[in-house]
């Protein structure tokens, strides 16, 4: 069962359109995510089948989600499974690493999205590295197996040293997860390219071409492939450009939509 537990994001960093499309940051009582729930197995029930053994919660800022504590005591009592979005590294609260650990989930997404501080400053999402090394080796701590990072190639002003303080900040993370960690625990970076999107500051900004991805991409996953415990993916890079064209297209991509549903596509 998914709910969405608050919509908007108070943060407006300027690659993300939530920002921009909901200005305005609202988030469900925990009461109300509960009654939900119990809603939903009250109609299970009634059905013949089984309750909820599980709840996703979504959101774009949720480690800025108001009653964050409360929430996890309440779900606490309901013996489910409970999943979360991406969370800001430097603000996850112990209620949540402890409801993940308690529900049984292994692994934690955080989203850099930049391997620079000067990067992240630019996309205006400044968490020091830092920050990130000092949540990392927390959430590692307490017992998360997995660490799942969020990062993004080609963003607007982006250098050859960005992606090479990537790496390091990857091979730093490796070499906590092996001091700190659970013994076998992996670090999955998912690193894709950036897409402008339409409403955000960087709306007009272009796309990297995609030989220029594929070789930072490359240049990655070589660097990156004989350091312990790290998998390294990321999307196809057709269907990011297809994304590309959609996020910023107008009427005039009406007729090749059209014509793709008509094919099935």
């Amino acid at each position: 069962m998914l709910i969405e537990i608050s919509r908007g994001c108070p943060r407006r960093c300027r690659f993300c359109a939530v920002s921009y499309v909901y200005p305005k940051f609202r988030a469900l009582k925990p009461s109300t995510i509960l009654g939900l729930i119990h809603a939903e197995n009250e109609r299970l029930v009634s059905a013949g089948q089984p309750e909820v053994k599980a709840v996703g919660l979504v959101s774009s800022a949720m480690c800025d989600y108001p009653y964050l504590d409360e929430l996890c005591a309440g779900l606490d009592t309901l013996n489910i499974r409970v999943g979360v979005s991406s969370g800001r590294v430097d603000l996850i609260p112990e209620s949540l690493l402890d409801l993940m650990l308690k529900t049984g989930l292994r692994t934690m997404t955080i989203a850099p999205e930049a391997g620079s501080e000067r990067l992240r400053k630019a996309i205006n999402k400044p968490i020091l590295s830092e920050q990130i090394l000092t949540g990392a080796k927390r959430i590692l701590i307490k017992g998360i197996k997995n660490l799942k990072l969020y990062y993004m190639v080609g963003l607007p002003t982006e250098t050859d040293e960005d992606i090479d303080e990537l790496i390091e900040m990857t091979k730093t993370l490796s070499q906590l997860q092996r001091t700190h960690g659970v013994p076998g625990g992996k670090l999955r970076l998912s690193i894709n390219p950036f897409i402008p999107k339409a409403l955000t500051p960087f709306q007009w900004s272009p796309m990297v071409v995609p030989k220029e991805i594929k070789r930072k991409l490359n240049h990655i996953k070589k660097a990156l492939r004989r350091v312990p415990g790290v998998d390294v993916k990321h999307e196809s890079l057709k269907s990011a450009y297809f994304e590309g064209i959609l996020s910023r297209g107008g009427r005039e991509l009406s007729v090749f939509l059209m014509e793709t549903v008509r094919q099935g596509g």
